[in-house]
């Protein structure tokens, strides 16, 4: 085999006597060095960045191929990025997501209305299985806690009125505060005046806290 000269110039850079440094490998080998960027690159930083990636490599090797995930680029449409969800447990059919025992505060069993909520939020976030069972479970903490909240808040403004002053269960146009069990409205659309003094009645407070 004929020698090939490889001369360095004093600015640093390698150039061979040859045409291409890389003319007298095989085909094949000339194929992935074009392919690789490596053409245009003086012999020296050709061998420096492929030993990089052989390195980078080395990390893989061996790993199964179904436990390797190519990530679409930055700028890949949504549509790409499915099938990297669906590696991670996502499913297009909402159905596929089980969410099993969710329960109330209370003990009862989470209706399947709310369920299929929570399943189409899943299956539309593109959610793993224990990412969506993790959001209903948390769906359903805060659903109670706002509810308890609402009903002490509900208690203890019934707390501050009077025993004696209960609330008519009337339409709205009607509604008004009775005093000790008489009714102060003077009827259906008329203003309503607390039983005996002739002042405004506080239909309002009765719609709110009734």
């Amino acid at each position: 085999m004929s020698e090939e000269t490889i001369t360095v110039e004093s600015t640093g850079t390698v150039t061979a006597t040859a045409d291409k440094w890389y003319s007298a490998l095989d085909a094949d080998t000339q194929g992935y060095i074009t392919s690789r960027g490596l053409a245009d690159k003086d012999p020296v930083q050709a061998f420096l960045d492929t030993a990089k990636a052989h390195k980078e490599a080395q990390a893989y090797i061996g790993v199964p191929k179904e436990q390797l995930l190519k990530l679409p680029k930055s700028d890949a449409p949504p549509e790409e990025w499915d099938s990297v969800y669906e590696r991670l447990g996502y499913s297009k059919n909402a159905d596929d997501y089980k969410l099993e025992g969710l329960k109330h505060a209370d003990g009862t069993d989470v209706d399947d209305a709310m369920k299929d909520f929570i399943r189409a939020q899943a299956s539309d976030l593109k959610l793993s299985p224990s990412a969506a069972q993790k959001l209903a479970e948390n769906t359903i903490k805060q659903l109670d806690t706002t509810k308890a909240a609402s009903t002490a808040e509900a208690a203890s403004w019934s707390g501050l009125l009077p025993a004696s002053i209960a609330f008519s269960t009337r339409s709205p146009s009607t509604a008004c505060i009775r005093t000790n069990g008489r009714p102060s409205t003077t009827g259906s659309g008329d203003v309503a005046t607390m039983a005996g003094t002739g002042n405004p009645c506080a239909c309002s407070a009765a719609m709110i806290l009734a």
